[in-house]
């Protein structure tokens, strides 16, 4: 069984009978359960929603505010988020962290949302899911994020989170797993170009690596430039183990494992199904 770590089933674009069918070709690849991640307080929302609603694939959810949408956050939205964590659906905060690739919402603004959330996921013990990308220019967002993680790190959860879609270098790799962070892989890894991304891949331990597809978007190699779907998970996974030489039902067992200890029970075996 294959668990998506992190998907967009929540995204604006996608219909009732388009997730109906993404769901069916989940079930025929053998995807058995996915992680649905908010990012704003709709997508969150709804994120909770597809937890509750979704049949044949076990969904479960994450509620946060993108760093694109920092300049939104006040303490209206931060008491919806709270309140949305009350729910056993809800495993984790996120995702949430530094984009200054694009900077639409300005750095400090950026880096005020994200203590905030941070906080949030210490005071309802949840793990944070979390998107780090640095800028155009060079603008590192790792060192920034990872000095701000060190000072909150004693009020998360152990493991206290993820770093989703892993663009980062061998280094910045080793910095978060030396704080206890998983690290997760998606579809730039099966990229030709994506020797750094496979490196950092190959290195990370069995028991703190995660893969995803992060849907719609970054659609693996066979399908580069189309719209991206959870079933097509498999791909990052066939990657994954040749690059780590391990099987494929061996690392598919390791994944599952390390979800189930990061977001708790993600259905199908967990539940005896």
């Amino acid at each position: 069984m294959f668990f998506d770590s992190h998907c967009h089933w929540n995204h604006e674009s996608l219909g009732v009978r388009q997730l109906e069918s993404e769901v069916g070709r989940c079930v025929a690849a053998g995807v058995a359960s996915a992680l649905v991640a908010g990012y704003d307080l709709p997508s969150s929302r709804r994120a909770h929603g597809l937890s509750l609603e979704v049949r044949g694939v076990s969904v479960v959810a994450s509620v946060g505010l993108h760093p694109h949408d920092a300049k939104d956050l006040d303490q209206g939205l931060l008491g919806e988020l709270e309140a949305l964590c009350t729910h056993r659906e809800v495993r984790a905060v996120g995702e949430i962290g530094l984009d200054f690739w694009y900077c639409n919402s300005p750095r400090e603004v950026q880096l005020e949302a994200f203590e905030a959330q941070l906080d949030l996921a210490c005071r309802v013990g949840r793990p944070v899911i979390l998107h780090l990308r640095s800028g155009r220019d060079g603008e590192d967002a790792y060192r920034p994020a990872f000095d701000l993680l060190r000072s909150f790190l004693s009020g998360l959860p152990d493991p206290p989170g993820v770093l989703h879609c892993f663009s980062g270098g061998v280094d910045q790799a080793r910095s978060a797993l030396d704080m206890g962070f998983l690290i997760s892989f998606a579809g730039p890894i099966t990229y030709p170009k994506a020797e750094e991304s496979r490196r950092a891949c190959a290195m990370v331990p069995r028991d703190m690596l995660l893969l995803e597809t992060d849907s719609p978007y970054l659609a693996p190699q066979s399908v580069r430039g189309k719209k991206n779907e959870p079933a097509f998970v498999v791909e990052v996974y066939r990657t994954a183990a040749q690059v780590r030489g391990v099987p494929l039902e061996a690392l598919a067992a390791d994944v599952w494992e390390n979800g189930r200890r990061l977001f708790g029970p993600l259905g199908g075996a967990d539940r005896g199904l």
